[in-house]
């Protein structure tokens, strides 16, 4: 998982959260350091397990922005919702090697 700090007052992600709401915004420290792109600190958790930007899994991630980059995604976390299936397939997707 990414190292970050979530803000919002929402605190951590809960993988059994089963609804379609409760957007949290999260920014990654380590990368605030580490990485020249800006649009690379901010994470979105949307719903589900899959759908967000820098979420998969149930977990805040690291995105995969070049080939060199590590994804890892626990993709045995089960989706919540025909949406959530489609952002699983997504994030699979971007996270290959064959993208």
């Amino acid at each position: 998982p990414a190292f970050g700090l979530w803000l919002g007052g929402f605190g951590p992600p809960n993988t059994t959260m089963t609804n379609k709401s409760g957007l949290e915004i999260t920014f990654d420290i380590f990368d605030f350091f580490t990485d020249p792109n800006p649009g690379h600190w901010f994470g979105i958790r949307a719903c589900g397990n899959y759908c967000g930007a820098r979420w998969c899994g149930g977990e805040q991630v690291r995105e995969r922005y070049d080939f060199d980059d590590v994804f890892m995604c626990d993709f045995s976390a089960p989706t919540l919702f025909c949406e959530d299936e489609c952002c699983k397939a997504h994030d699979s997707c971007c996270g290959s090697n064959d993208r």
